[in-house]
């Protein structure tokens, strides 16, 4: 209880003087599969029958469902039985709007590099994953783009060699995925094809639970949430209408509040919502909140 009236009056202080922070509530890690499928590829995403390969893949934001840094990324291994560790991977994210890949040249433009070294590739099914060294903030709105690619190494003999991975079909298109692989090096010149083979994944989120407070508008913590989420206003004496929509902008919920309010989020399907804090006709605070299944 102490600590918590510390940190109270720390924050009181901290908006009286004008300024602004980020508070981190304690949080675990939280980790997100993307893909039931079960077919089996040895082409996607990592390639080992070619000396080179590209792999470039659309995660939706409502697959995802979760917003924050993305610390480490995995795919789902199949077999094989080599277990050399697969050399020169680089991976790339980047928000995106799109929800389909054509045909187009290998492109890092706009990514951001966030894993460069070797991929794990240890004997037997389950997933492969890496610790990004530049984890990415991901905003959970956009979808998410993949790019990753394999420099050289010396193919090896196809099944039951070379490992093999686990994908969605995603039938009927749009296709979301495209890919590259040969024995000739990739360069901005190099045609990546389209294909449905859209690679199971794993994404760990490791600082959820981040709250924002700003003065003037409103903190919100958990975020995301499965339970009950708490909404914090800078204190005026005053009555305000507090509001938050779906992304379809229906109106969910609405009540006259003063300072704060605690809503149960747990009948809400996950997703994206919108809150804003109204005073005379006008909104005064507005920002977005997640909600996990």
């Amino acid at each position: 209880m102490k600590i918590n009236c510390t940190i109270s009056a720390i924050i009181r202080l901290l908006f009286a003087a004008g300024l602004s922070i980020l508070f981190s509530t304690p949080s675990n890690s939280q980790i997100v599969p993307i893909g039931t499928g079960t077919a089996i590829s040895v082409f996607s995403p990592l390639n080992r029958t070619n000396d080179y390969c590209v792999y470039e893949v659309i995660y939706l934001a409502q697959e995802i469902s979760l917003a924050g840094n993305i610390t480490s990324l995995g795919f789902q291994r199949h077999d094989g039985t080599n277990t050399d560790s697969i050399e020169n991977v680089s991976i790339y994210l980047k928000h995106t709007s799109l929800t389909e890949l054509m045909a187009a040249n290998y492109d890092t433009s706009g990514y951001t590099l966030v894993y460069s070294g070797s991929f794990p590739n240890t004997t037997g099914a389950g997933w492969r994953e890496v610790a990004l060294t530049n984890p990415f903030n991901y905003d959970g709105i956009n979808n998410l783009q993949v790019l990753v690619s394999k420099g050289y190494q010396a193919a090896i003999a196809n099944t039951p060699v070379t490992p093999r991975w686990i994908y969605t079909n995603v039938s009927p298109q749009p296709d979301r995925a495209r890919r590259y692989y040969d024995d000739i090096a990739f360069n901005s010149t190099t045609s990546l094809t389209p294909t449905p083979y859209t690679c199971n994944a794993q994404l760990t989120f490791g600082t959820t639970g981040v709250v924002e407070i700003i003065p003037g508008n409103i903190s919100v913590f958990p975020n995301p949430a499965s339970d009950i989420v708490h909404f914090r206003m800078e204190s005026v004496n005053k009555e305000r209408l507090f509001q938050f929509t779906n992304t379809l902008g229906q109106v969910i919920y609405s009540e006259t509040i003063m300072n704060k309010e605690d809503i149960s989020v747990s009948d809400l399907k996950g997703g994206i919502y919108f809150y804003s804090l109204i005073e005379d006709k006008t909104v005064v605070a507005s920002g977005k909140f997640f909600v996990i299944p």
